[in-house]
């Protein structure tokens, strides 16, 4: 008879002490959307980071890049060797220009 009794009374707490409360439950709940959050805002910030990084690169590369284009331009189209080629490669430091220097800049800001 006290063997039923004890066993009656372990599984009742056992059984008590699986079912979790309302309140710590929803605490716990708590704690873990914050962690999430945490963790989506740092992984957002390190993407700008990085995109702000690859962005800066791109217009120092674009940068160094349209100058010589323009002298190879110039003189592919002054000397007559290939004055499409020429005039293709000014068109194209022209833009590359325009963009490394007005467009992309707004974008860092």
């Amino acid at each position: 008879m006290y063997a039923c009794l004890s066993a009656l009374l372990l599984s009742r707490l056992a059984l008590g002490a699986a079912v979790p409360d309302q309140y710590n439950f929803s605490q716990g709940m708590y704690r873990f959307s914050d962690i999430i959050d945490n963790v989506l805002e740092s992984a957002q910030e390190m993407v700008l980071k990085i995109a702000r990084s690859v962005l800066s690169a791109t217009i120092t590369v674009m940068g160094a890049v349209y100058a010589p284009m323009v002298v190879l331009g110039v003189l592919l189209y002054t000397t007559k060797i290939n004055r499409y080629r020429g005039k293709d490669l000014i068109y194209g430091a022209l833009l590359l220009a325009f963009f490394s220097e007005f467009v992309l800049p707004t974008l860092l800001s």
